[in-house]
């Protein structure tokens, strides 16, 4: 089969995206499309990590490593993960190693954009978080609207600083 010049500019322009990328995991448009039966078991590991998470008292992180081959569903799955842990109120730490020689500079880098990235109820994981700091330390509404960057700050002195 020969195929006209026509033919040929039309295969030449196609742009095929099968695999999602990494910024595809904080894609809001991708919450809840998902194939039932896909991943079965590890989508019960990453469930049960989250859970002991969510029941941990220590100060260490928990962390799940997931690998496999291209092409295999891990952007995907880790999608629909994010939207869960998300959804129950939760913080989404996706951690990016591009280059394996320095761990730790990696890890703050993927903290600082995890962080950045949309939260449920504000406009970034770091609002909710201060939100909720200020709430943990006992701040009235308006002192934490104001430290999250939900309302304009009061001039100092204009107000004092107390507990609800």
């Amino acid at each position: 089969m020969t195929l006209s010049d026509t033919q040929r500019a039309a295969l030449r322009s196609v742009r095929l995206s099968w695999a999602p990328t990494y910024e595809e995991v904080w894609d809001s448009a991708s919450d809840g499309v998902h194939v039932d039966g896909l991943h079965t078991d590890v989508w019960e590991d990453l469930e049960d990590a989250l859970g002991d998470a969510v029941a941990s008292t220590g100060s260490s992180p928990t962390g799940l490593v997931i690998t496999g081959n291209a092409g295999t569903g891990k952007t995907h799955l880790l999608t629909r993960f994010r939207a869960e842990v998300q959804a129950a109120g939760h913080y989404f730490v996706l951690l990016e190693l591009l280059d394996s020689s320095d761990f730790w500079r990696a890890a703050l880098t993927s903290l600082r954009s995890s962080l950045l990235r949309p939260a449920r109820d504000h406009d970034t994981q770091l609002a909710q978080l201060i939100w909720l700091l200020s709430d943990e330390a006992g701040l009235s509404r308006a002192h934490r609207r104001e430290f999250s960057g939900d309302a304009v700050p009061t001039p100092p002195g204009s107000t004092r600083w107390s507990r609800p």
